[in-house]
């Protein structure tokens, strides 16, 4: 894909172009804010409320969650599209028609939960006074940012490059061995796994991929909440991993094995430790993704289905330098293994099941009946008529 793809706008046709979106003017939006991570929030938000976060460069995976849920607003603190690299969240969320005000500062992280606020032309008001004000977003700036990220594509390049050798030398052990990952290859030996992690599309691929699943019986790996998308499908995970921190009780209490990833931090601990929960732990900068992919690969899977995670090469960048990295080398490490979810209908056909032919048998049989019970030679042979 050429470079001029990799820009805020997606390039697909049937996507809707930011440029072509009305963002209000002088008229304000007014809306019950919710505050936290991105993801935190795309979990919580409702309809018509205000979503205040702080993400650098917006990535589109993030900007999906947050869209699916419909708010009026998202408040960024941060610069959602600086031009440091071809990110492709703010895109998502103008092309939706979700209004983005970014580069808030910290002010905007003082709103408390639940607080009712107003925006006018990018400025936040709460019980009549003026908390933060910043930029709203428009198709024009993000053409501006992508032009930057395409100009400074070739050092992106470089900077993964070296991202990629940085990762090799620090996490090593992890990729190449599988040193540090707890111990459940008896769960993996010799059995395809699927591995979730979360994007709006998720539910949708696990829906085309249900014949497979029901046929297969992989070993499952949720990736934090992915763990409560995958049980509304009725896919229940045989182990979630993350940080644990935004994934439901009724998840974590699901009986499956827990795996904390710390990633240098004791982050979710506290939650099972109160609910009375085992837990295991890996310690690792790799993304969470990486390291549930990993820890298939590693203990003996036979394929690695991976659901939540397809990429293509406009969204190589998009969640910066490392992740990117990252990628490459898990990619590198499961080689043939490896296969997007969304590959599997077209390379699985569902298996004929007994009771089909049984039933096929029945009907066949009730079909050759009727025709001896109406024909005068079937009355003879039968000896009725």
């Amino acid at each position: 894909m050429p470079l001029s793809c990799w820009s805020a706008p997606p390039c697909d046709d049937d996507r809707v172009s930011p440029k072509n979106v009305a963002i209000p003017e002088g008229e304000g939006l007014s809306g019950t804010v919710r505050i936290g991570s991105a993801r935190s929030v795309a979990r919580r938000i409702e309809p018509g409320e205000i979503a205040v976060i702080e993400a650098p460069d917006l990535d589109r995976e993030t900007a999906e969650l947050l869209a699916a849920r419909r708010p009026t607003a998202v408040l960024n603190a941060a610069d959602s599209a600086s031009g440091r690299i071809p990110n492709l969240g703010p895109g998502v969320l103008l092309g939706e028609g979700i209004v983005l005000v970014d580069s808030m500062g910290t002010e905007v992280l003082a709103l408390r939960e639940g607080q009712q606020v107003e925006l006018r032309d990018g400025v936040v008001v709460a019980a009549g006074a003026e908390i933060a004000e910043g930029r709203v977003v428009t198709g024009e700036h993000l053409e501006h940012a992508a032009t930057r990220a395409r100009e400074g594509a070739r050092f992106q390049l470089d900077g993964v490059a070296a991202a990629t050798a940085e990762l090799l030398v620090r996490e090593q052990d992890l990729l190449l061995d599988g040193m540090g990952l707890p111990d459940l290859a008896a769960l993996f030996a010799d059995r395809p796994s699927l591995v979730i992690a979360q994007r709006a599309s998720t539910a949708a691929t696990l829906q085309e991929i249900r014949p497979w699943i029901r046929d297969a019986r992989p070993v499952v790996v949720a990736v934090e909440t992915a763990a409560d998308t995958a049980r509304e499908a009725g896919i229940q995970p045989d182990v979630i991993l993350g940080p644990l921190e935004d994934v439901s009780e009724d998840a974590l209490t699901s009986g499956a094995h827990l795996v904390l990833h710390a990633a240098g931090r004791a982050a979710g601990g506290g939650r099972t430790s109160e609910l009375g929960i085992e837990q295991l732990r890996v310690d690792s900068a790799l993304p969470s993704r990486a390291v549930a992919l990993l820890l298939a690969g590693h203990h003996g899977a036979s394929v690695v289905v991976a659901a939540g995670m397809d990429e293509g090469p406009e969204e190589s960048l998009d969640g910066g330098r490392e992740p990117a990295a990252a990628s490459s080398l898990v990619r590198h490490v499961l080689g043939a293994r490896l296969v997007a979810a969304r590959s599997i209908p077209a390379l699985v056909r569902p298996r004929i099941r007994t009771w089909q032919l049984l039933l096929l048998a029945l009907a066949a049989l009730l079909a050759l009946g009727i025709a001896l019970l109406t024909t005068q030679v079937g009355q003879a042979a039968l000896g009725v008529g």
